[in-house]
């Protein structure tokens, strides 16, 4: 995939090549309880030592026909010109009408 980036705190654009791999896979663990995960691995075609890793899973509890419970967590894990990396969790009641 082509993809530019925009460096704010710089005010450099770069347009590169880079290679997105992932897995992705749900299991239902119970009747009413769901684990889905999404993995990616992603790098520059130019420089592989800058990598990018991402996380995305999903654990859902549904309670009634029309009542669920969902917890959600992505991390991001960055290597390129600027290292970063980042962990995030929600979670929320699902209403089915």
């Amino acid at each position: 995939m082509n993809e530019k980036e925009v460096y704010q705190d710089r005010g450099m654009k770069k347009s590169f090549m880079k290679s997105t791999n992932y897995i992705n896979y749900s299991v239902k663990l119970l009747e009413n309880l769901t684990i889905q995960n999404i993995m990616y691995y992603q790098f520059k075609l130019e420089k592989t030592a800058h990598y990018r890793i991402l996380w995305d899973g999903n654990l859902s509890f549904q309670g009634t026909d029309w009542l669920s419970f969902y917890i959600n967590c992505h991390y991001q894990y960055n290597i390129s010109e600027i290292k970063n990396s980042y962990f995030e969790v929600t979670n929320g009641l699902g209403f089915n009408f």
